[in-house]
């Protein structure tokens, strides 16, 4: 009787090994994985990092931006605003 029952549970312990549901995908699957996470980044910086593409899809509808030296009195005047003490909710 006991050994009838350690049989079966050595039986239901190596179906368990050999059943469908424990098989990893093997090193195809490993190969493609390895290859989309490669493929993916690398196109997607040589389609969306090319120059033109940043001119027609993203100059267009994006706001100017100015470039230059910001000048002396422009600075002073924007802080002098910030600072104010007119300014509503402000207290110097």
């Amino acid at each position: 009787m006991i050994g009838h029952v350690i049989e079966t549970a050595e039986r239901d312990c190596c179906r368990q090994q050999h059943s469908t549901a424990f098989v990893m995908g093997g090193p195809n699957l490993e190969v493609f994985k390895f290859g989309l996470y490669l493929f993916v980044p690398v196109v997607a910086l040589l389609h969306f990092g090319d120059p033109a593409w940043y001119h027609n899809h993203v100059l267009p509808v994006s706001p100017p931006v100015y470039y230059g030296r910001i000048h002396h009195q422009t600075v002073t005047t924007s802080i002098k605003v910030i600072y104010s003490p007119h300014r509503t909710g402000h207290t110097a």
